[in-house]
């Protein structure tokens, strides 16, 4: 019996296999097995045999005669571990176990290696375990570098947040953001951009020199995005090519030196008037503020909301004096989403959160602007 344990390792023998068949040989390796009364692997009851003596045997064409079908078998190639059995009269006798092509090949390559040998053996077994420190080393430092590459993609990416943030607030190129309301709302006049759509993408524009914001136009101006590749057009006096492909080479080495500047763009219709037949009011985004829109008024239990459509927002009623959203209408259903929420949380509740929102967020210029024309009055 072994006096160190053959449990994690293959001394060797799968090394250089491909995945596919060092897992099925492992598996055969592993299977259990019932010898001297002890359940083992295979691969341990192979080095034990061959440690007391046994040896691999092949016989090849070996055939034997079949009692059930009373003639020889096929021939094969036969697989065993043999050893020599003493007899009473002092001679000795070969038996052996069939095995499977996997097993013998194990049998003789412990053979081949002197594996039996202790001190060969254990300098093998030393050089795996040093292999697997290794790795594991390695593999510690790796997934070190993973988890630092993805916190500097994060801080990144928040980083560059921060900066479109602060770049949105202060954009004040006021006639290439009505220039880009004009061309959208007059092709999508059921629903209409915002101001903060229109900064930034033109915030993009504008710094196609950074990287993260000539990746955000190659996502936009694709060859299905027609309007964006015409608001580019319209802000920047470059004409995109009808193919992606040159499109993406294009923009790819594309700065703001080679924009000629603004083309002059006419309305086809008022249908584009965002403005027309809503009413102001001013809702709150994080990191911007407020920021004027437009909108239906509705009323309910004394809680005034705006239903208000935009391509990002989709379909919502936002609060008056927060400016944030209050409810999101299923089916179109406006009027029946806000006034089933304020009776579902209760006027108080709604008022509450409303507050809440107002002492951290401040209240909405609407008031504002109400409040100095009371007082102007």
């Amino acid at each position: 019996m072994n006096t160190f344990s053959l449990s994690n390792t293959y001394l060797g023998f799968t090394d250089n296999m491909t995945p596919m068949l060092k897992a099925r040989t492992e598996k055969t390796l592993n299977t259990n097995i019932r010898f001297d009364e002890r359940v083992i692997t295979q691969k341990e009851w192979i080095y034990e045999k061959i440690q007391s003596g046994a040896y691999p045997h092949k016989i090849e064409n070996y055939s034997y005669y079949s009692s059930r079908t009373h003639a020889m078998t096929k021939p094969k190639t036969y697989y065993s571990i043999a050893w020599e059995q003493p007899t009473h009269d002092g001679n000795s006798v070969e038996l052996s176990n069939e095995l499977n092509k996997t097993l013998y090949d194990f049998a003789c390559y412990i053979v081949n290696n002197n594996l039996t040998k202790e001190e060969i053996l254990l300098e093998l077994l030393q050089n795996e375990n040093n292999d697997v420190i290794e790795a594991k080393k390695v593999e510690e430092k790796r997934l070190e570098e993973e988890k630092a590459a993805i916190e500097a993609e994060k801080k990144e990416k928040e980083e560059f947040q921060e900066w479109m943030i602060d770049k949105i607030k202060s954009y004040n190129n006021n006639e290439k953001v009505e220039l880009y309301l004009s061309i959208f709302n007059d092709a999508y006049p059921e629903r209409h951009a915002t101001q903060l759509l229109a900064k930034t993408f033109l915030v993009y524009v504008d710094n196609i020199h950074v990287p993260q914001c000539r990746q955000a136009l190659k996502q936009r101006l694709h060859v299905g995005n027609k309007i964006s590749k015409k608001i580019f057009y319209h802000v920047t006096g470059v004409k995109l090519p009808n193919t992606d492909k040159e499109t993406m080479v294009l923009l790819e080495y594309l700065t703001g030196s080679h924009y000629y500047g603004i083309v002059p763009y006419k309305v086809k219709s008022n249908s584009g008037d965002h403005k027309k037949g809503k009413d102001l009011f001013y809702r709150y985004i994080n990191g911007i503020g407020y920021i004027e829109a437009y909108g239906d008024k509705i009323e309910y239990k004394g809680i005034t909301g705006f239903v208000f459509y935009s391509v990002e927002t989709g379909l919502v009623v936002i609060e008056s004096k927060s400016g944030c959203v209050i409810a999101r209408p299923v089916n179109n259903n406006k009027v029946q989403a806000f006034e089933k929420i304020i009776d579902e949380k209760g006027v108080e509740k709604i008022n509450t959160l409303v507050n809440g929102l107002i002492n951290k967020n401040g209240i909405s210029p609407l008031y504002k602007e109400l409040e100095s024309a009371i007082i102007s009055t």
